[in-house]
């Protein structure tokens, strides 16, 4: 899905350009609040990507990155900045509920492949990356330290891989249920 998003927002950026413009980078940044009831799969898939190599444009030209998965990135904002949100007043909804809801979040590098292949088929010049981040941030520190200390052979692992989901699957359950109960009691006191 976001490979095909990603193509129609560059068609879009060329519509009101220039035809013939070139796109210079591509960014894939995500944020998550819980599993959306994926639970263990999920974070068996997320354990996986820790062992494989990214993907990424550098200066326009594809090259792999052995070590790069899992590592922290630092902060992305999910919302546009007031300047940006003004060139583009037509959407007209949507961009203060992204700044209060989600704001500023840090993510860590994953191996989606859209990094790659949206950027191939766009011909890019520049960078491309593909991070994700969720909440809450205690998970993508621990995350972040797992990935320093567990060799990325271990993480290739699927028998690792399914351990350290079976076994994060209570706490993750547990931190999700406190997060949704915590986000429902301002509607509960209204």
């Amino acid at each position: 899905m976001l490979n095909v998003l990603g193509i129609e927002a560059a068609a879009k950026c060329r519509a009101i350009s220039d035809k013939d413009a070139s796109i210079q980078d591509v960014r894939f940044n995500y944020f998550t609040a819980g599993l959306g009831g994926s639970g263990d799969v999920n974070l068996y898939i997320t354990n996986l990507g820790f062992g494989e190599a990214m993907a990424q444009y550098e200066n326009g030209s594809l090259r792999m990155f052995q070590a790069l998965s899992g590592l922290l990135l630092g902060r992305v904002s999910f919302f546009l900045s007031d300047k940006e949100w003004s060139q583009k007043s037509s959407i007209g909804f949507g961009n203060d509920e992204a700044k209060e809801r989600i704001g500023e979040q840090t993510v860590f590098a994953w191996p989606f492949p859209e990094a790659a292949t949206v950027s191939n088929e766009l011909g890019i010049r520049g960078e491309s990356h593909a991070a994700m981040g969720t909440a809450p941030a205690i998970w993508n520190d621990m995350l972040g330290l797992l990935v320093d200390i567990v060799p990325r052979r271990l993480w290739k692992s699927k028998k690792f891989s399914q351990f350290l989901a079976d076994f994060s699957q209570p706490f993750t359950l547990s931190l999700s249920l406190c997060i949704s109960h915590q986000s429902l009691f301002p509607l509960l006191t209204r």
